[in-house]
């Protein structure tokens, strides 16, 4: 079985700068946008397992505000009530709940982690830049579309993206998916013992990929001829958003608590 190497993962890293990260013009909305990414990727970095109840929350509060929404086109209601209550409703069945959601979470990342292990370097590639099937031709666009969509949409190619990853998975055989579904469950297991703990590990590597990606585009919206320098050096981008996370997982490993402590026996009784 194929697995992944460190040439692979440059290459991969190489595909997402040169398809994925997109050459905005720099502006108040791009540096707007880009502060928010910087500033939520190191508060997940440096503080992921203190705030991770809180953004549990925070999910389940989203969640339950759409659905308050869509039941009030539904029946006719009041959509900011309906919004509100919903919002607070779910909200707090996530927080009073957060360790079963952050222990779901390290189960699915511990299979996705597994599963990228067991994937060569061809396919990853071809989940980030698929190439052309048979007969399939490349059609170039009008000058118009160029100047109206020098970059992709980030929402279609995330999606297209997870279209690829999902069939990849689904058609995933016995052999190649025991060792995912393995430490899925052992993710579970552990998880549950130290949710917090091991939330702030992928949390952290979540947020250094967002806080590193939002200081490259600016970057690249400031100086332009930084984009093929990492296009070029894949190393420095993996490098950089490697010792970011290690560098907040030293930061937080103070408040890490990762398994539960026996409770202390009661004090005998004079």
């Amino acid at each position: 079985m194929d697995t992944l190497d460190l040439e692979s993962v440059l290459k991969a890293v190489k595909s997402l700068v040169d398809y994925h990260l997109p050459q905005i013009p720099f502006s108040p909305e791009m540096l707007t946008a880009s502060g928010l990414a910087i500033s939520l990727g190191l508060l997940l970095v440096f503080s992921g397992f203190t705030v991770s109840r809180l953004l549990v929350a925070a999910v389940g509060f989203t969640a339950g505000g759409v659905m308050g929404s869509v039941i009030a086109q539904r029946f006719a209601l009041s959509q900011p009530l309906a919004v509100a209550l919903g919002g607070l409703i779910i909200g707090y069945l996530f927080f009073r709940s957060f360790r079963l959601w952050l222990t779901l979470g390290t189960a699915t990342v511990a299979l996705m982690a597994m599963a990228a292990i067991q994937t060569d370097g061809a396919a990853l590639n071809e989940l980030i830049a698929p190439r052309l099937g048979d007969g399939e031709v490349i059609t170039l666009p009008t000058p118009e579309e160029q100047a109206r969509n020098l970059q992709g949409d980030l929402r279609t190619q995330l999606d297209a993206i997870w279209e690829r990853a999902s069939a990849r998975l689904s058609n995933m055989t016995f052999r190649e998916a025991f060792l995912p579904g393995a430490a899925a469950i052992v993710g579970l297991i552990v998880g549950w013992r130290a949710a917090r703990g091991l939330a702030a590990v992928w949390l952290g590597l979540i947020g250094a990929v967002l806080a590193f990606s939002g200081g490259a585009s600016l970057v690249c919206a400031q100086w332009p001829n930084a984009r093929p320098e990492l296009s070029n050096h894949p190393q420095y981008v993996l490098g950089g958003i490697a010792a970011l996370w290690l560098l907040g997982l030293l930061s937080q490993a103070r408040h890490v608590r990762w398994m539960k402590r026996p409770a202390a026996p009661a004090a005998p009784t004079k």
